[in-house]
């Protein structure tokens, strides 16, 4: 089991974003990596029967919109204002 997460979950997972890298533009791998966290969040929920919690439901959705600032362009945030 552990052999399988050090490979599978780790490794394997590094070693397709960096061949990724090569075939489309960073920002949408960069999209995919930060999802990663909300599937496995859900997967946890369906098929093992956890819990989310509305302060863990929080937590994301404020990490979420601190990458959604930094990602925004400078142009586009100063026109917000």
């Amino acid at each position: 089991a552990l052999a399988f997460i050090v490979v599978c979950t780790t490794w394997l997972v590094y070693l397709l974003n960096y061949w990724s890298l090569q075939h489309v533009s960073p920002s949408l791998v960069t999209s995919y990596i930060y999802a990663q966290p909300v599937f496995s969040t859900l997967i946890a929920v369906i098929f093992r029967g956890d819990k989310l919690t509305l302060m863990e439901a929080v937590y994301s959705l404020l990490i979420f919109l601190g990458v959604y600032l930094v990602s925004i362009r400078k142009d586009t945030a100063i026109r917000m204002t």
